[in-house]
């Protein structure tokens, strides 16, 4: 499995302080075309998510914290 770090442009934690979890959600593009059908790893909760067509992603019930995202590539 290859892991390929990736910057992307806006990825908001949507959280308020009465919530302990949350939502992170956003678009994967590569020169404002979007990747679709990537594989999207949340670090340190090991949790996938694969981008739509469009290149839209979400993780839902997220735990209030600081996380990296990495883009997977290859199984």
């Amino acid at each position: 499995m290859k892991i390929l770090g990736c910057l992307i442009a806006f990825i908001p934690l949507l959280t308020s302080l009465a919530q302990s979890t949350g939502t992170i959600r956003g678009n994967v593009k590569d020169t404002l075309q979007p990747l679709g059908n990537i594989e999207l790893l949340l670090m340190p909760l090991q949790r996938m998510a694969q981008t739509d067509s469009s290149g839209a992603f979400q993780f839902t019930n997220i735990p209030y914290g600081t996380y990296e995202l990495l883009i997977v590539t290859g199984k």
